[in-house]
């Protein structure tokens, strides 16, 4: 199982189609989108692949009640939470899931996040965190556009790629039954 995961486009449709172009010789099974800002999702359609979106915190459609601004999607065995931030944020409503308080619980097994702009790969614990960067021209913390291949299979592999170079900035392997004890 291959995964795409992009986040904080914020506008930047021209560095979508760049990875749209991309993505057709990965041919990854599954996309996800992790809001900043959602809508920007919509070329992706064009590979015919399932597409998972959540909402970024300061987009509209957050706000409302309805929005369901957290998923927890089952991949492989895994349990996956696809959220923008990667703790409660000051514009959830109260009763909104809290990823750490998942992570701490064991409820998840991977969160996949963006929020910062910042690509990381981490492990806490036995679960795994995932930030695939944002795909911006320009940030002001310094990364530049990035977005994350994660491969599940046996081993749960996971590479940022940045996306002009192809350049690996980051990447982690483990083993999928650490994740499961």
């Amino acid at each position: 199982m291959r995964i795409c995961i992009l986040s904080d486009t914020h506008g930047e449709l021209d560095n979508v189609k760049t990875l749209i172009e991309k993505l057709k010789s990965v041919n990854p099974d599954i996309i996800i989108h992790l809001g900043d800002d959602s809508p920007d999702a919509e070329p992706l359609k064009e590979l015919n692949k399932p597409l998972y979106v959540v909402p970024g915190v300061f987009e509209e459609i957050y706000k409302k009640p309805e929005t369901e601004r957290r998923k927890i999607i089952e991949i492989s065995g895994l349990k996956i939470m696809l959220s923008h931030t990667d703790t409660k944020h000051q514009n959830d409503p109260p009763d909104e899931k809290d990823p750490q308080e998942l992570i701490n619980k064991g409820e998840i097994d991977i969160l996949l996040h963006g929020h910062t702009h910042i690509p990381k790969i981490e492990l806490k614990g036995r679960k795994l965190i995932i930030n695939p960067g944002h795909l911006k021209k320009q940030d002001k913390k310094g990364f530049p556009p990035t977005y994350a291949i994660m491969e599940i299979n046996d081993n749960i592999y996971i590479k940022i790629i940045e996306l002009f170079t192809d350049r690996i900035i980051t990447e982690f392997k483990v083993d999928k039954k650490f994740l499961k004890p």
